[in-house]
């Protein structure tokens, strides 16, 4: 009769301490502005460069990572705030995506895109035209 009170009791216990992290999970609201939206390159497969200017806002002051598609480690970190801004000139073969994320997690909180756009697509057919003369 004694050890289902404990066990009852640790179970509230446990379930009280989890409740906190799940409803601290949702609770974010974020936006994340990218500009220009668009990088666009001569021909199909080559580079693209574009001055990338983001700027994101949270409706709760945190420790926040920036990241790309480029690269695994942050672009840019902030300590204690609800908003940043960051600035780069990016070289882009095809689409970036951004995202912004708890420094300690890396659970996404907002994302943005710069998508790569082409004048002229790529010629698939070689010029392999025969001359008689």
């Amino acid at each position: 009769m004694t050890i289902f009170p404990k066990i009852l009791a640790t179970i509230l216990l446990l379930s009280s301490l989890l409740m906190p992290m799940v409803v601290q999970a949702e609770q974010y609201t974020a936006t994340l502005e990218v500009a220009p939206t668009q990088c666009v390159a001569v021909r199909q497969g080559q580079a693209c460069y574009a001055d990338v200017k983001i700027h994101w806002q949270l409706n709760l002051a945190g420790e926040y990572c920036l990241y790309s598609s480029q690269q695994n480690v942050p672009l840019e970190c902030w300590k204690n705030q609800r908003s940043g801004r960051w600035a780069n000139e990016i070289k882009a073969f095809e689409d970036v995506k951004f995202y912004l994320s708890l420094k300690q997690s890396q659970q996404k909180l907002a994302t943005g895109k710069l998508e790569v756009a082409w004048v002229y697509k790529k010629n698939i057919r070689k010029n392999a035209i025969w001359r008689m003369f």
